[in-house]
């Protein structure tokens, strides 16, 4: 059997002899394997990871009510909710790990999701819009408050207190995944 040049899909040279099914075979695995170079997770598939959750840079206890991704090529959606079950820094920025490193854009905190944090604390129980960055030089989702007209990061604008047991944060991204 021959194999085209790109793909090395197997087709039958006119020397070969005539076996239908085990051709059809060999094209079929051959077809299955390229694809799942480019689906590696399967198209559709959806899989958990376990995010981290930080306050400036100290960590957050939280649970994971759910964390979602996948992944199609290098293009990569998550959906996450986490629901603290401790305590953060006041004015400190919010970061979560992603499922995917993202892919370094050079744009700077360019958005690539959205969300809102539900402040359960006596004197807020407020709703803060975000929008979802990819943070330059890490591996990092940031969070920048919506409501003000600068870029300026959530925990430090807006929304300034410390996390507080019951607080949520719910958030969609769709970004390049680094590799």
């Amino acid at each position: 059997m021959g194999t085209t040049a790109t793909y090395t899909f197997p087709y039958p040279e006119p020397t070969d002899a005539p076996d239908g099914p085990a051709q059809i075979a060999a094209l079929a695995n051959a077809v299955e394997a390229v694809l799942a170079g480019i689906f590696p997770v399967g198209f559709g598939a959806w899989a958990t990871w376990t995010p981290t959750f930080r306050q400036g840079a100290n960590a957050v206890a939280h649970t994971v009510e759910a964390a979602r991704y996948m992944r199609v090529g290098r293009l990569v959606v998550a959906k996450a909710s986490l629901t603290v079950t401790g305590t953060g820094t006041a004015s400190q920025p919010l970061y979560v790990t992603p499922p995917v490193t993202p892919a370094a854009t050079g744009i700077g905190h360019l958005p690539i999701g959205t969300g809102f944090l539900s402040d359960s604390s006596a004197g807020g129980n407020g709703v803060y819009r975000a929008f979802v960055t990819a943070t330059p030089g890490s591996n990092l989702f940031g969070f920048f408050a919506a409501h003000t007209q600068s870029w300026s990061d959530l925990g430090v604008n807006g929304f300034t207190d410390a996390l507080a047991n019951g607080d949520n944060l719910r958030f969609t991204a769709i970004y390049e995944a680094a590799a």
